[in-house]
C-alpha cells in the first residue's frame, strides 16, 4: 500500500526510529509539563480561581510517511 496511506504521530522520538520514519506533531512535552505544573500550583493556591486556557504552539515535522 505505499503511496495509499499517509500517517502522522504525536510521538516524535519513536517516529524517527520507525521505518519509514513517520511524520510527527512536535508538541513540546517539556514546555507542556512546565505549564501544567505552573497551572496546578496556581490552582492549589487559589482553588476558586477562574479556569485558565493556554494554547501552545506545535510543529509539524514532515518525514517519509507523507
Amino acid at each position: 500500500m505505499p503511496g495509499d496511506i499517509r500517517l502522522a504521530t504525536l510521538d516524535g522520538l519513536r517516529a524517527q526510529l520507525s521505518k519509514p520514519s513517520l511524520t510527527a506533531i512536535n508538541d513540546q512535552p517539556a514546555e507542556t509539563a512546565e505549564l501544567a505544573v505552573k497551572m496546578l500550583l496556581q490552582l492549589i493556591e487559589n482553588p476558586l480561581a477562574a479556569p485558565q486556557r493556554e494554547i501552545l504552539q506545535a510543529r509539524l515535522v514532515i518525514r517519509e510517511s507523507t
